[in-house]
């Protein structure tokens, strides 16, 4: 009889695997916060020559970022987008994986728990 945990919900990937998810998540965030701060491009710059609305300039700033990963995540879409070719760039890989992942996630959990209860029905050679 197996266990079920709070935690259950992990196991269709390994733990090494959500580790890897999260740290892409992290990195994705800063690195789309690095993007809009050095782009001339980017909503921060078009803030700054007046071009877009201050609100828009916090876009894409480190906790903003976090947000809008998220969002991918949750395969929800973004308030705003970047500007930017290179934080477009960076959004649309971010978001074709996430969509992978998610597929992955609901086939693996499928399998998991339509599987969990199947045993083999051959138990020695005379069967």
């Amino acid at each position: 009889q197996s266990h079920v945990g709070i935690l259950a919900f992990m196991r269709p990937f390994s733990y090494e695997v959500w580790a890897y998810i999260g740290i892409a998540y992290i990195g994705i965030s800063f690195l789309l916060s690095i993007v809009n701060a050095v782009n001339p491009y980017e909503w921060f710059w078009l803030a700054k020559r007046s071009e877009a609305s201050p609100q828009e300039g916090r876009t894409y700033l480190p906790w903003n970022s976090l947000w809008n990963a998220y969002g991918a995540f949750a395969q929800q879409g973004a308030e705003t987008v970047p500007q930017s070719f290179a934080g477009r760039f960076i959004s649309g890989v971010w978001w074709f994986f996430m969509t992978v992942i998610v597929a992955s996630y609901t086939a693996n959990l499928a399998a998991f728990l339509t599987g969990s209860g199947n045993r083999p029905t051959i138990n020695s050679l005379m069967d």
